[in-house]
C-alpha cells in the first residue's frame, strides 16, 4: 500500500478497527495491506480513499480543513516525506479558557495549501519539530479548539488566521520554491505556467 495512504490511515481520528469496519473490511486484512503482505481488494480502495479524505486523483484537498489525530510523530513525518504537504508549520491553538487540553490542539499548515486541525500531545509535536517541521506562534482566542477538531471549521476562517500570522511576521505565504514544487507534483510543465502568465498579462 502507498506510504501516504498508510500515513493517512494512522492519522485518521478513527482507530484502524473503526476505519476498517466503516468500509466493510476486516482489521487484519487492512493491517496486512498496510504492511504490504497482501494487496487491498479493489472494491475497498475507493471507500478507503474517500474515508481518509483523498480526492479521486489521490491528492489531498486544499479546499477543506482536515482533522487528524497524531498518535506518533512518525505518522505525520511519513506523510510529510511523501512531499504532498510541502514545508509544514505547526501552530499551537490556545483557547480563551485554560484547560488541561489547551496544548493538545494544533493548526497544521502545509506549503502545498493543505490545512489540518490536529490533536497531539506536546511531546509528540516536539518530536515532529525535530524532523524539520516548523513551530509557529500560538493562535489565541479560539473559544473551544476541541469543537473545531471534532466538528470541523470552514477553510475561510483558518485562512484569515494564517494570513494574520504571516502579515505579522512579514513572511510570504507562498514562495517560488513552493510554486515549483507544487507544479512538479501536479505534473504541470513550465510551458503551461508561462502560457498562464502570458494570458494574465504578467
Amino acid at each position: 500500500m502507498d506510504a501516504g495512504l498508510c500515513a493517512l490511515i494512522r492519522l485518521n481520528p478513527l482507530s484502524i478497527s473503526q476505519l476498517a469496519e466503516s468500509i466493510g473490511l476486516l482489521k487484519p486484512n487492512l493491517l496486512a495491506a498496510m504492511a504490504g503482505k497482501r494487496p487491498l481488494p479493489e472494491r475497498f480502495l475507493g471507500p478507503l480513499i474517500a474515508a481518509v479524505g483523498l480526492l479521486p486523483n489521490g491528492l489531498l484537498a486544499t479546499e477543506r480543513v482536515y482533522c487528524w489525530r497524531v498518535r506518533d510523530a512518525d505518522h505525520l513525518a511519513s506523510l510529510g516525506a511523501t512531499g504532498t504537504l510541502g514545508a509544514i508549520t505547526l501552530y499551537p491553538i490556545r483557547p480563551l479558557k485554560k484547560s488541561a487540553l489547551q496544548s493538545e490542539y494544533w493548526l497544521l499548515s502545509g506549503r502545498s495549501g493543505v490545512i489540518a486541525i490536529i490533536r497531539a500531545k506536546p511531546e509528540i509535536v516536539a518530536a515532529c519539530v525535530e524532523t524539520g517541521m516548523a513551530l509557529g506562534k500560538p493562535i489565541t482566542g479560539i473559544p473551544d479548539p476541541a469543537t473545531w477538531w471534532q466538528q470541523g471549521v470552514p477553510k475561510s476562517v483558518v485562512t484569515v488566521l494564517l494570513t494574520e500570522r504571516h502579515e505579522a511576521s512579514g513572511s510570504p505565504m507562498v514562495s517560488w520554491e513552493d510554486v515549483i514544487r507544487d507544479a512538479e507534483r501536479r505534473k504541470v510543465s513550465p510551458e503551461v505556467v508561462m502560457r498562464f502568465l502570458d494570458a494574465e498579462g504578467a
